[in-house]
């Protein structure tokens, strides 16, 4: 998640949003690798590795991000400011 968010801050002129979702770890965990082979991060972690970036987090809410096997994946809805 730090690359692609440290990635994300060089690219984005000051004032500039950036919207994205991840699985949410749900668990107090900052992060785990799930059996799906897709990562889970937690909310305190993504505004963390968001600060770290430069980022500042504008909006962040949990909510459905698809169905697997016919189950909601829980995940975070985020959107970011440079």
């Amino acid at each position: 998640l730090g690359p692609l968010l440290r990635a994300a801050a060089a690219a984005l002129r000051p004032g500039g949003l950036l919207a994205l979702t991840v699985e949410a770890a749900g668990d107090g965990r900052d992060y785990v690798l799930r059996r799906t082979g897709r990562y889970a991060h937690g909310e305190g972690y993504l505004a963390s590795v968001a600060a770290e970036a430069g980022l500042a987090v504008l909006s962040s809410h949990k909510a459905v991000v698809r169905r697997e096997g016919g189950e909601p994946v829980w995940g975070i809805v985020t959107v970011l400011a440079r």
